[in-house]
């Protein structure tokens, strides 16, 4: 099913853009999302608005299935694109933690866990 962005919500979002090209971005995400669920952003800004668990739950089958396929930048892009159409939309009531990437270890781990002076605490220059 291709979903029209069209209605009362995806006015009240346009007006959040500064250009063109992240407007298009936005919808993208957003019309990707509305394609998964079946719904339209009328329907959805409703379902948000009555029913913060059904909301979440859309959010996150989302999420997950777009794992395997899309990166995590995509998602992350997705989200951020959700958070302003329900934001602009006074309707922004979802636990957003729930559905955020597994943290797993990074460059910061590692910088942090590695030993940056030598040991008998000498630095060297002294």
């Amino acid at each position: 099913m291709t979903v029209e962005l069209k209605g009362r919500p995806i006015s009240r979002l346009i007006p959040a853009f500064r250009n063109w090209q992240t407007q298009e971005c936005y919808l993208i995400k957003l019309r990707m999302f509305f394609e998964f669920c079946d719904l339209g952003p009328d329907e959805f800004v409703a379902i948000a608005r009555s029913d913060q668990g059904r909301a979440e739950e859309l959010v996150t089958s989302c999420i997950l299935a777009g794992r395997e396929k899309i990166s995590g930048s995509t998602i992350h892009c997705f989200r951020v694109a959700l958070k302003l159409l329900l934001a602009m939309n006074d309707c922004d009531k979802l636990n957003w933690v729930q559905d955020q990437e597994p943290v797993g270890k990074s460059w910061v781990d590692e910088v942090l866990t590695t030993p940056r002076f030598p040991a008998g605490g000498s630095l060297g220059c002294c």
